[in-house]
């Protein structure tokens, strides 16, 4: 086991709420407790050099189920530890070291800011869990720009999305756009325009899209990228030979794309499907789905809002083999939305209009328009047609270029090959067979 939980801001919010029904005396005895286990650390680390493994330490366990996380000031002997643990590593290490910067994070120390920051840049060869130190970093800061109103922590975020890697770049995207709707906070000027940055000249897809969907959760939405332009798509299923080119305009939608897929291979769009946009099946973080009842492939579940696979996330260059998955960023916001952190009583009529304002920020197929998707060409979607069948073809963008005719589009410009059938012979080879 790797880590304690997938996105934890959500469960920090909720505990530090609870927190304060939490009488003052169990608090400080989950401090105490915490204090121990720290002790309990400290003495195996240096009772021996190298590796350890941390799952013979007895007692040597920060939780927060003691009622507690660390008291503030044993926060710079916690992250003296972790640092130490990192060095080292071993067995159990990395759940160990979780659950000393749960303990840091739920101190909600200011002070522990510089820490979080050094978190972001920590590297070294093999480094398998570099993602999840960064969630749990980036998750930690938007804790204090929530929970203490922190300044310098926000501007933490904010200096991230400058970060060299696009996955902190990523998350910094996503904790600073629930920052702003946790607190109900104007984003300032510097902070849309860096946003605004990241979503037109970002180099890599993932933070563009994100930048993209976080403004408009704050009601920001940029206009749309090359009106009256035409994307051309390279369409193909799997491994089959069978190719079609077909060119579509800016201002039209996954949907119309769907549709003249179908179209170009001949098949009857009579199945469930799914857009991934970074071309990942299973990626929920990318998926544009239909508008209900036609509903994607996960939305019929809650699933956690980040769900980490291990990797090695510095030695794979920037992208990694470790991989952050979530879902749509403004699903994963929700909590901020849905009480989470509260201002007290709201008018109920201005509730019912915020909601149909925040149903118009959830993307759909019907709704995604391709301009507005943050492409850039050699690009690749996947789009997942029939859950049952599971047929993935592959979209790749290989050119966006002005319009130039008033034909109608979508519409297919080469087909290469027989298109495959959508529904092969297989009854008739079971007749055969019975």
């Amino acid at each position: 086991m790797s880590m304690r939980n997938e996105e934890p801001l959500e469960e920090w919010l909720m505990y530090v709420e609870l927190a304060h029904e939490t009488s003052q005396s169990r608090r400080q005895q989950g401090e105490r407790e915490n204090r121990a286990a720290l002790k309990e650390l400290a003495r195996a680390i240096k009772a021996t050099s190298g590796k350890i493994d941390f799952s013979k330490v007895r007692g040597g366990y920060i939780t927060r189920f003691r009622g507690a996380g660390l008291a503030p000031k044993d926060t710079p002997e916690a992250q003296r530890i972790y640092m130490e643990l990192w060095e080292r590593g071993g067995a159990g290490a990395s759940y160990t070291g979780a659950g000393l910067l749960e303990g840091i994070a739920l101190a909600l120390s200011p002070a522990t800011v510089p820490f979080w920051q050094q978190l972001l840049d920590l590297t070294k060869p093999r480094d398998r869990h570099a993602l999840q130190r960064r969630i749990y970093a980036m998750a930690a800061l938007a804790l204090l720009a929530i929970g203490k109103e922190d300044a310098p922590a926000e501007t933490a975020i904010v200096e991230s999305l400058q970060h060299e890697n696009e996955h902190v770049r990523e998350l910094a995207i996503f904790y600073l756009v629930w920052v702003m709707m946790a607190l109900q906070k104007e984003p300032g000027a510097h902070v849309l325009a860096a946003l605004a940055e990241c979503a037109t000249e970002d180099r890599a897809f993932g933070p563009r899209y994100q930048a993209r969907s976080g403004l408009r959760m704050l009601d920001r939405p940029l206009p749309l990228e090359n009106e009256d332009h035409v994307y051309f798509f390279n369409v193909q299923l799997g491994k089959h030979p069978a190719t079609r080119l077909i060119g579509i305009r800016a201002e039209q939608t996954l949907e119309e794309l769907h549709y003249a897929i179908q179209r170009a291979f001949n098949w009857d769009a009579d199945h469930l499907y799914s857009f991934f946009l970074n071309g990942k099946l299973y990626d929920e973080r990318f998926e544009i789905a239909p508008p209900e009842p036609d509903l994607g492939m996960f939305a019929f579940a809650l699933s956690d809002p980040l769900m980490i696979e291990d990797g090695d996330d510095e030695d794979a260059g920037e992208d990694g083999d470790g991989e952050v998955r979530t879902t749509d960023l403004v699903e994963m916001i929700a909590g901020a939305k849905y009480g989470l952190v509260s201002d007290g009583a709201s008018d109920e009529a201005g509730d019912e209009d915020d909601e149909d304002e925040d149903d118009g920020a959830l993307l759909n197929t019907a709704t995604a328009q391709i301009g507005d998707l943050g492409l850039r060409p050699k690009h690749s979607l996947r789009y997942y047609f029939d859950y049952g069948d599971s047929h993935e073809f592959s979209v790749k963008l290989v050119a966006i270029e002005p319009r130039f005719d008033d034909d109608p589009y979508p519409r297919v410009f080469e087909a290469h090959g027989e298109a495959p059938e959508q529904y092969p012979s297989y009854d008739e080879d079971w007749e055969e067979d019975s």
